[in-house]
């Protein structure tokens, strides 16, 4: 995605688990489907915060190496080799 490496943890896999349990436990039964949507929209919020980060670290001339997704928080690892000039902003 953007010539960055995404990466998903493997503890990422905990929380699928952790939903199914919780919602067994509260309410005696799991919709399967329900939760999956669940963790999918957690997946797809961690990632668009992450996709946040590398644009504005961009902007800065930073160049985002690799993204890696958690279960409720992402890391973005930044190359130190390849730091591009950030863009010049004429004084008005």
């Amino acid at each position: 995605m953007f010539g960055v490496e995404v990466r998903i943890h493997l503890t990422f896999l905990i929380l699928p688990l952790f939903v199914f349990w919780t919602e067994y436990n509260v309410h005696g039964s799991a919709n399967g489907s329900r939760d999956l949507a669940l963790v999918g929209l957690v997946l797809a919020c961690v990632a668009a915060h992450e996709i946040g980060h590398m644009l504005v670290a961009r902007r800065f001339g930073l160049v985002a190496k690799a993204v890696i997704l958690l279960r409720s928080v992402g890391v973005t690892v930044f190359d130190e080799s390849r730091v591009e000039a950030p863009p010049s902003v004429d004084a008005a």
